[in-house]
């Protein structure tokens, strides 16, 4: 199973005299999905999550520095109710612990490293970050299989 997590829609300040700043109530996380290639993806979102690390700084790199954003996986949203009550007990309620935890880290020339944990493991991937007309935007693939050895709940 292929999984994009897409951070879109953040909202980027310039704050007078003192640099930038990261609207955290414009977030918004977004998710893709395939099961099986052949088949069209399922996309949705998170609807509750927590997100710290946030501060003014000089640079838009700055910004990247400490940043962790808690995702609650019950609040999983793809725009149909049963499918999101058969992702949240057959897939997500496998999961060990509750939350997926991104962060970000070493923010240099356009890109940023994002540490994803999900189900006890974490993945690493280097990323590029768009900054265009005051929004910062940036995705990731994983493996669901491979990254997080999600095997249960794939079987389910």
């Amino acid at each position: 199973m292929l999984l994009r997590i897409m951070f879109l829609t953040i909202a980027l300040n310039t704050v007078f005299g003192e640099g930038f700043a990261v609207d955290t109530k414009s977030f918004k996380i977004e998710w893709e999905a395939y099961k099986f290639t052949s088949r069209a993806a399922v996309k949705g979102t998170f609807n509750r999550y927590m997100a710290g690390g946030f501060h003014k700084s000089k640079t838009v790199g700055g910004l990247f520095d400490g940043v962790e954003i808690l995702i609650d996986i019950g609040s999983v949203d793809s725009g149909n109710a049963a499918r999101d009550y058969t992702l949240g007990t057959k897939f997500f309620n496998l999961f060990t612990g509750a939350t997926i935890t991104a962060r970000t880290a070493n923010y240099e020339n356009g890109e940023v490293d994002l540490l994803v944990n999900m189900n006890g493991r974490e993945a690493e991937r280097r990323i590029s970050v768009d900054i265009t007309d005051s929004k910062i935007s940036f995705e990731a693939n994983f493996d669901m299989m491979k990254d997080f050895m999600l095997s249960e709940a794939w079987n389910s």
